[in-house]
């Protein structure tokens, strides 16, 4: 209708802003019927709960194929803000939100069912800080399970948003059929279940064709037989001896929630809780989280319980970062051997990379950041200028040693240095220089590029003062124990 297509048209509007980061609170409906009655009822509290200069809020609707209904409220700053400011800001409004949302759903028909709250960054979705996954048979088991992990991990400081997957549907009835008395009255489940079907469903008894169109002819129960739960006692099922058996002998209904999604992992079926964390890190919570429930594994034999999440996918990220840079160096090593034509001189080359690692660790060690993945990609990075300098020193100095046989070790590898000093150091420190207001967020902070940045300044300081000395060193140690061999 038209006042979704105008808050819709608003959305695509807003979005065009491509704010760096956003806070979404996210409200589930429980039977809800009207769309635009109900976005109404809930845009004027979203909106008195970001009255804050620089903050817009905007309402949408989606639906999924159970028609169930919810309302997205999006609230943004402006991107001239600083990103520090902007994350307390968010962060202050989430009390807000809880305190504003909750009564907008108060008259509506079903109430609110859910109240999300999540901080949504750039990049590509890494999932829930904190996600516990509990597979198994028995939804009603897995349910207890999930409520019992939910309660513990209230207990964290720090651990905010704690929910799990599992949505009950609506209301449903379920046929469920005694297979012991079937099988003495000499009737299959198949049988009943095709006469429970061609009652309620019917069947094709005939058609009639019309010019442009054939219409089916169904036979099923009057509308008021549908209705009627007692509705078993009027439909028979044959057995092989002729007998008429009615259904409602060997089949009873049950009234039960309907399940709305139904997981898997590994083909058992799957149920997760997942939080967010909210002034420590997602390893603390999940290290936090492990020894609280240690015990809940033992109380339910047959049930797996992993934990996941963010932490999860960054510990496999960095592991997969770990084994492609050792595969990187393999064959940066394999290079260096056939151009120099040597096996240790590639070592001499490549012995400056962990060493610059120091200047990595320190730095993130006084300006108290953690060692993140895009940390480590910022390694990677350094290592090739790191190699790059080194391979500059050594090959100038067995140019020197070829055009000079008659220089010691210790004259070549002093010349090679001094003759190279000026290109490395002014490599190093334009390097540096540019780095360091974005590792500084001097100009404009991005939460990508600055660990990376970070990684790559101070890295790049140690290493250079490594390759002037260390890479030398080993230079001269080598070709002296060469020259005493020979």
């Amino acid at each position: 209708n038209e006042s979704t297509d105008a808050l819709r048209d608003e959305w695509r509007r807003l979005r065009e802003l491509r704010e760096e980061e956003a806070q979404y609170s996210s409200a589930a409906l429980e039977n809800a019927s009207n769309g635009t009655r109900d976005s109404e009822a809930v845009n004027q509290p979203v909106a008195d709960s970001t009255t804050e200069d620089g903050f817009f809020a905007s309402i949408s609707n989606w639906f999924n194929g159970d028609e169930e209904e919810r309302t997205l409220a999006e609230i943004s700053a402006e991107k001239r803000r600083l990103r520090e400011q902007f994350n307390r800001d968010l962060l202050a409004l989430r009390d807000q939100i809880d305190y504003n949302i909750p009564p907008a759903f108060a008259n509506l028909e079903g109430g609110l069912e859910g109240l999300e709250i999540e901080m949504l960054e750039g990049g590509p979705p890494v999932g829930k800080a904190v996600a516990i996954e509990i597979t198994g048979d028995n939804f009603q088991v897995m349910e207890q399970i999930a409520a019992e992990y939910k309660e513990q991990l209230e207990r964290i400081a720090g651990v905010v948003d704690i929910d799990d997957d599992f949505i009950e549907g609506k209301d449903e009835l379920r046929l469920n059929i005694d297979e012991g008395l079937s099988s003495q009255a000499g009737v299959t489940v198949v049988q009943i279940a095709q006469a429970v079907n061609a009652a309620f469903e019917g069947v094709e008894a005939t058609s009639i064709r019309r010019p442009e169109e054939e219409v089916e002819i169904r036979v099923r129960f009057a509308e008021e037989f549908r209705n009627d739960l007692n509705s078993l006692n009027k439909i028979y099922v044959t057995n092989p001896l002729g007998n008429f058996i009615p259904v409602s002998r060997m089949a009873n209904w049950q009234e039960d929630k309907g399940i709305v999604a139904i997981n898997h992992l590994d083909g058992r079926r799957l149920v997760t809780v997942t939080a967010n964390v909210d002034g420590i890190t997602s390893e603390e919570a999940v290290s936090q989280a492990r020894e609280l429930t240690a015990h809940i594994p033992e109380k339910y034999p047959g049930y797996q319980i992993r934990f996941g999440g963010e932490n999860k996918d960054t510990e496999e990220s960095m592991a997969s970062l770990g084994r492609a840079f050792l595969v990187g160096v393999i064959i940066i090593f394999m290079i260096l051997a056939s151009l120099f034509r040597s096996l240790v001189q590639p070592f001499v080359i490549l012995i400056a990379v962990p060493f610059s690692m120091i200047g990595v660790l320190l730095a993130f060690l006084l300006h108290g950041e953690p060692l993140s993945f895009l940390s480590m990609m910022g390694i990677i990075g350094l290592s090739g200028i790191v190699i790059n300098d080194s391979i500059v020193l050594v090959d100038f100095a067995n140019r020197i040693r070829a055009e000079n046989p008659e220089m010691s070790n210790h004259d070549v590898i002093v010349k090679a240095a001094a003759m190279r000093l000026r290109a490395v150091m002014l490599t190093s420190i334009t390097t540096v220089l540019g780095l360091l207001p974005t590792a500084y967020g001097i100009g404009g902070y991005d939460p990508f590029l600055v660990p990376m940045a970070l990684s790559f300044a101070w890295g790049l300081i140690f290493s250079t003062v490594l390759i002037l000395g260390l890479v030398p060193i080993l230079y001269l140690t080598v070709e002296e124990i060469k020259t005493k061999r020979r």
